[in-house]
């Protein structure tokens, strides 16, 4: 648990039992405040990349649709034509 939670080896000692509970609560917290502070930059950092992606992805079929609906192209072929588009691009 000491490895786990950072604390090192042996440098924080629990003598009774209110003290172990205290320090398991104290390490328990210490974790999940860096869990939650890694998690936030992580989300940031992803939300930050995939936005403006998804906003390209986007605007490319609204001009791609907006060109179909232009020159009247049947709806079968303008089926296919978008299926491939978004298959093409979700990967």
């Amino acid at each position: 648990m000491n490895i786990v939670s950072s604390t090192g080896y042996g440098d924080m000692v629990a003598y009774n039992d209110t003290e172990r509970v205290a320090l398991i609560i104290l390490i328990n917290l210490g974790d999940a405040l860096f869990a939650v502070a890694f998690g936030l930059l992580a989300g940031l950092t992803m939300k930050t990349s995939t936005s403006s992606d998804a906003e390209k992805v986007y605007n490319k079929m609204d001009s791609i649709l907006a060109f179909l609906k232009k020159f009247k192209i049947e709806q079968e072929i303008k089926a296919k034509i978008t299926n491939f588009y978004s298959y093409s691009w979700s990967l």
